[in-house]
């Protein structure tokens, strides 16, 4: 199969780049995990209000209020519930709903 020459060049250096970003100890042991993972949640936090908004407008265009009423209100709940203040906080509420809770 052929391939570009220019895709060969940027999977070279890809590889590259991979193998000194791990073979380097300095870039290997400065990740922060922590640091990571918030960013992960805060763009996953800004992808869920993207598609939210997105849906919601192309079903208030198709004139279906309650589907994009539903959409915008799952979407909110989604996002409020990314903290995990409010996840204990839901946990602690439920657990004392069934009765297992003090």
């Amino acid at each position: 199969m052929f391939i570009g020459k220019k895709v060969h060049i940027a999977m070279m250096v890809l590889l590259l780049l991979v193998v000194f970003g791990t073979v380097i100890p300095d870039q290997a042991f400065a990740f922060d995990l922590n640091k990571g993972a918030d960013d992960a949640l805060a763009l996953m936090k800004k992808i869920v209000l993207i598609v939210m908004l997105v849906s919601a407008t192309a079903t208030f265009l198709k004139h279906q209020m309650v589907a994009a009423v539903v959409i915008v209100i799952v979407g909110s709940i989604i996002l409020a519930t990314t903290s995990l203040d409010t996840l204990a906080s839901i946990g602690r509420g439920l657990l004392n709903l069934v009765g297992g809770g003090s």
